[in-house]
């Protein structure tokens, strides 16, 4: 009978417990309601999109899938054989794009160093 209470009670009572979202500042600086505010987050393979822009290693990072309102707050990281930071560019509400922070070619960290792109965005879906 404790059982059956302890698991009602757990039904009842977990969808009510719910963690909050706060989104101090954006991009953009339009703030919306916290009701809207989410995080979307994923991994970009290092098997494609590495190209070679002028004299930096470039990929894009599709986040298209999340819905995002207005541009989104984008943190990304690489994870594979030693490689390089990399800063973000040019943040959409669909995209943004990420570029190597030293001279490395889009075909060394897709081929030995195999870098993928780590990403989370937060922002609004209404």
């Amino acid at each position: 009978m404790k059982l059956v209470f302890c698991l009602l009670f757990v039904v009842v009572k977990l969808p009510s417990v719910t963690g909050q979202l706060k989104i101090l500042s954006t991009p953009n600086g339009v703030l919306r309601s916290a009701r809207c505010a989410f995080i979307c987050t994923g991994v970009s393979s290092y098997k494609s999109g590495w190209r070679d822009g002028m004299g930096e290693a470039v990929k894009d990072i599709d986040y298209s899938g999340c819905r995002f309102v207005n541009p989104p707050a984008v943190t990304v990281t690489l994870s594979g054989d030693r490689c390089p930071a990399v800063y973000t560019s040019k943040p959409g509400r669909t995209t943004v794009y990420i570029y190597a922070v030293k001279d490395v070619s889009a075909v060394t960290l897709q081929r030995s160093k195999q870098c993928s792109a780590f990403w989370t965005a937060t922002g609004y879906s209404c």
